[in-house]
């Protein structure tokens, strides 16, 4: 029959209302005021395991820009050859796997003019977030800057169905199915690692970037509906 069309919408979120990129001032836990002018990062390796069999599909050249700015908006993942069948599990990473992270020959997504790649040495930026910090949370501001990368900082989310009385993923020929995945800014900075960005607004290595990883891995995530 034909293929599937699976369609993830991503809704990017802070404090339950729409991200909004034009200079709000927002609170995380620590404490830290800040605002956000760009968000960008890899959702990759999309794997779908069949309820049935038990088997995974893999999304070939599964490399998928998502990204937030004043300019360009992409928050839409189109998986155009997903096998008709009910699934129970939706995987995906956040991030660049080994194989392709230090090989910036490209195309398309992870083509280095998206501007996500440091060099063919260092690989690529698997999250970006960039904003300010308002430090004494008056009119004083300085760059925020998370560039998160490194294959320690790759990471995978799995979600299992049904969960919260969500349906199943039943996916029939012909037809295209949307999930919509909420994803909650807020919680990069607050959960399960509470991020205290006045002891680092250039967020790259080291242990505030795992943290980070760690966050966006167990937290920022959820699946919101299915349709």
């Amino acid at each position: 029959g034909q293929s599937h069309q699976l369609v993830l919408q991503i809704e990017h979120t802070i404090n339950g209302e729409t991200i909004d990129l034009n200079g709000k001032r927002y609170q995380n836990a620590a404490g830290n005021q800040f605002s956000i002018d760009n968000l960008a990062y890899y959702i990759s390796n999309i794997k779908l395991r069949n309820t049935r069999t038990g088997k995974f599909y893999l999304e070939p050249e599964s490399y998928h820009l998502v990204r937030l700015s004043d300019t360009k908006t992409i928050t839409k993942v189109d998986l155009r050859h997903v096998p008709p069948g009910t699934y129970n599990q939706i995987e995906f990473s956040i991030g660049i796997d080994n194989d392709k992270n230090t090989a910036t020959d490209q195309v398309g997504d992870l083509d280095p003019a998206n501007e996500m790649a440091w060099n063919w040495k260092t690989g690529y930026k698997f999250f970006s977030l960039t904003g300010h910090f308002y430090p004494d949370k008056g009119e004083n501001k300085e760059g925020l800057v998370m560039h998160i990368g490194f294959n320690e900082n790759y990471r995978t989310i799995t979600f299992t169905l049904p969960k919260d009385g969500k349906p199943v993923l039943n996916l029939e020929d012909g037809a295209t199915t949307e999930i919509t995945i909420l994803a909650d800014l807020m919680k990069l900075f607050n959960s399960p690692n509470q991020v205290d960005i006045s002891e680092q607004t250039t967020i790259m290595v080291g242990e505030i970037a795992t943290e980070i990883a760690d966050n966006y891995q167990q937290s920022v995530f959820t699946i919101q509906s299915i349709e």
